[in-house]
């Protein structure tokens, strides 16, 4: 250990941990929705048996899910500055606290825009659940509160942990602690 070094205070080395393998978890997941999405498109858009079959509501939801390949991909870019800033901030460099806080600010805005996104799909599919279904899919109606209650919760848990990094990394504590 080098005696030169500043100590990293305990809450800067659970913040940053935290930060880093949440970003870790979330890049993984992400590629692998995006490797499932595409397999699922591949399946059910091919002119094969079961391609032919699948009404045209259903096909509107896979277009729809076709975009959210774009939101993955961009989650995978957006926690990959968020594991960068969260190791240079683990490093007591200052850029990597102003990068974290402005990327909080950004995930504040992703909270508007994965549950409008989200309420969108959740539409789409919920109507072509019916054409699918038919008269079976009037058992369904706790769907809508659960749809409800999922998109809600994304909401939350984009908000939550946002705000709770921004108070924390602006205490003027953490301000002193990571000021190289």
């Amino acid at each position: 250990m080098n005696p030169s070094a500043p100590a990293i205070p305990r809450a800067v080395l659970i913040v940053g941990w935290t930060s880093a393998c949440t970003s870790i978890l979330m890049i993984v997941m992400n590629i692998f929705s995006l490797i499932s999405s595409s397999a699922m498109e591949e399946m059910l858009l091919s002119p094969n048996l079961l391609g032919m079959h699948v009404p045209p509501s259903l096909h509107a939801a896979l277009e729809v899910y076709q975009y959210g390949r774009y939101w993955l991909l961009y989650g995978i870019l957006f926690f990959s500055f968020v594991l960068i800033a969260a190791l240079q901030f683990l490093r007591l460099k200052a850029w990597g606290r102003r990068t974290l806080e402005t990327l909080c600010w950004i995930g504040l805005l992703n909270a508007f825009a994965d549950s409008a996104f989200s309420y969108y799909s959740w539409i789409v599919t919920r109507n072509a659940m019916g054409d699918v279904m038919g008269h079976y899919g009037s058992g369904l109606s706790g769907m809508d509160q659960l749809g409800i209650l999922a998109i809600a919760l994304g909401f939350v848990l984009w908000v939550v942990p946002c705000l709770g990094l921004l108070v924390f990394l602006r205490r003027s504590s953490v301000r002193q602690a990571v000021s190289v």
